[in-house]
């Protein structure tokens, strides 16, 4: 099987392993439905992965934050409407050219901390409602995708399965090398939320710095991933 490796947030550059393939890059371009974050998008290594594979991730904010003129699932839409906007005109927009939109579902984000768990489930699919027909505003293939992970997934969405496909960008785990991110990769058993796949590992390196780790199958060079069922 074929590896491609990248990194993300303020990571400086890629792990040494990467090998000859093309290196991707996933930075934080924003967050709810206003302002861009620059703390998490690291400019040099965006450019050395080049903007086709360069990809953006959004903070997804909770029905905490939702305004009391919109329903849950407006407030979903609203924000992946303003993730799409970023990416066309938004501050980073020049080195973003990657086509899979992430949001970035955990609890370090803002507006979690309250609602129920239909609450939250109605933010995300009108999220991934909106960003699984995102060819249609963008006049180009795209995908939308998701960084969590199960236990954040489970806390937050119960068993919720998902008929809006995304691809699922598996946070935090704890390979120390790309060796051992590989295997870990291939037999872990919780591979999959929402009923689809783990298309993107992230792992940290002995300094803590976020690496990530993708299969050939499902990564298309030409600017996106494709999401895969579980």
């Amino acid at each position: 099987m074929a590896w491609y490796y990248g990194s993300d947030g303020s990571t400086s550059g890629f792990p040494t392993c990467k090998g000859a393939e093309p290196p991707f890059y996933i930075g934080r371009i924003g967050a709810g439905t206003g302002g861009f974050e620059n703390r998490e998008f690291n400019v040099a290594t965006a450019n050395a992965a080049a903007p086709p594979q360069t990809f953006g991730y959004w903070d997804l904010e909770g029905p905490g934050n939702t305004p009391g003129s919109m329903t849950n699932t407006q407030w979903g839409t609203a924000q992946a409407q303003a993730f799409v906007e970023a990416w066309q005109t938004g501050a980073y927009c020049e080195y973003v050219g990657g086509r899979t939109f992430f949001l970035d579902s955990e609890s370090g984000n803002s507006g979690w901390n309250v609602g129920t768990e239909t609450d939250r489930q109605e933010i995300l699919i009108g999220a991934l409602d909106y960003l699984s027909n995102v060819d249609n505003v963008i006049n180009e293939p795209g995908a939308a995708g998701v960084y969590t992970s199960p236990d954040t997934w489970t806390s937050f969405f119960g068993s919720y399965t998902s008929p809006y496909p995304f691809v699922f960008w598996y946070a935090g785990t704890d390979s120390p090398d790309c060796t051992q991110a590989q295997t870990q990769f291939s037999t872990y058993p919780q591979a999959s939320v929402g009923g689809w796949k783990t298309m993107i590992w992230q792992f940290q390196a002995s300094n803590a710095t976020d690496f990530d780790i993708t299969p050939y199958e499902g990564y298309w060079l030409n600017g996106y991933w494709k999401p895969v069922q579980a």
